[in-house]
């Protein structure tokens, strides 16, 4: 019979910097959606939308996310 071995990683519950989904967060903010001024609910969504489109064409950047070491373990 093989063993798998498995390997847990703890996270902590409340800890941005360590969940891999949060590491788009400061981009948008910091960025074109975050330095508009959205009137409507729809305005702030399109221009996050766009952002993040664009972000999907730019693989180098979004690796770059993956560098810092609280998530090198995702990468």
């Amino acid at each position: 019979m093989e063993q798998h071995r498995q390997r847990l990683i703890w996270m902590p519950g409340c800890c941005p910097e360590l969940h891999c989904d949060e590491l788009p967060n400061p981009d948008v903010k910091t960025n074109d959606p975050g330095k508009s001024c959205p009137t409507h609910r729809s305005e702030l969504m399109g221009g996050v939308r766009r952002h993040l489109y664009r972000r999907q064409k730019q693989p180098p950047v979004i690796r770059s996310f993956f560098q810092e070491q609280p998530v090198r373990y995702a990468a």
